[in-house]
C-alpha cells in the first residue's frame, strides 16, 4: 500500500492485488472518502510449437527452456530445437517482464537421422528394454573406418563413450549394469551418418 498526500490531511491510497488496482481517498483518521478500482485482465501468452522437418520451432520470447518428457534439456536455450529423440517436448518462454509461460505438449514420434537414407538404421539395438547388456548388430551399406558410440541421459550428460573399428559388419555390446533404471539415448555415428535411438534400462 502507498499513501500519497494530495491535500492537507487528505490522502490517496494505492492498493494493488493481483490484476486489480484500487485508488482510495482517505482522511487523516483513515476514513474512506471515495474509491475507484481498475482491473487489467491478465493475458497468458503461451508459446506455440510447430515442426519444420526435425526442428521444433517456438513463437518469440525473451528466453527459452526446452523440456523432453518433463525433464529440462541441458543447454537448450534457443528459439528452435533440433530433435534428437522421440518423446513429448515442451518449451517455457520468459518475456521482458520476467513472466514465464509453458507451451502445450508436442509429441514427436518420427525417426531422427541426419539424412533421408541412413545406413545406421540397418543396425539392430536390442534388447529394449535392457537390463545389463545392450547388443548392437547389423551390416553397414558401405565400408566405414569406424563406429563411434555414445550413451547419454535425458539431461544430455554423456555416460558411455566407445569406438569400434569396423568395415561393414557390426557386432558389439554395451555394458549397462552400472546405470540406474530409466530412459537413455544411444548415438551411433560414422564419418558420413548418425542416428540416435532411445533405450530403456530396467
Amino acid at each position: 500500500n502507498i499513501d500519497t498526500e494530495l491535500y492537507v490531511n487528505q490522502y490517496v491510497r494505492f492498493d494493488v492485488s493481483g490484476d486489480t488496482a484500487t485508488y482510495v481517498s482517505i482522511d487523516i483518521n483513515d476514513n474512506v472518502i471515495d474509491s475507484v478500482s481498475t482491473i487489467k485482465n491478465f493475458v497468458n501468452i503461451r508459446p506455440v510449437l510447430s515442426l519444420n522437418g526435425t526442428v521444433l520451432e517456438s513463437t518469440v520470447g525473451s528466453s527459452y527452456d526446452w523440456f523432453l518428457d518433463g525433464i529440462q534439456i541441458n543447454g537448450e536455450t534457443n528459439q528452435n530445437l533440433t530433435l534428437t529423440a522421440s518423446g513429448v517436448y515442451e518449451v517455457m518462454t520468459t518475456n521482458q517482464h520476467g513472466c514465464s509461460f509453458m507451451s502445450d505438449s508436442y509429441e514427436y514420434t518420427g525417426r531422427v537421422s541426419l539424412v533421408a537414407e541412413n545406413e545406421l538404421d540397418q543396425l539392430s539395438v536390442f534388447p529394449n528394454p535392457a537390463r545389463e547388456i545392450l547388443n548392437i548388430v547389423g551390416e553397414l551399406g558401405v565400408v566405414e573406418k569406424g563406429l563411434n558410440i555414445r550413451l547419454f541421459n535425458s539431461l544430455g550428460e554423456v555416460l558411455i563413450v566407445s569406438r569400434i573399428e569396423v568395415e561393414s559388419v557390426v557386432n558389439t555390446q554395451i555394458d549397462l549394469s552400472s546405470l540406474s533404471s530409466g530412459i537413455y539415448f544411444i548415438e551411433l555415428k560414422t564419418e558420413s551418418h548418425q542416428v540416435i535411438k532411445q533405450i530403456i534400462k530396467e
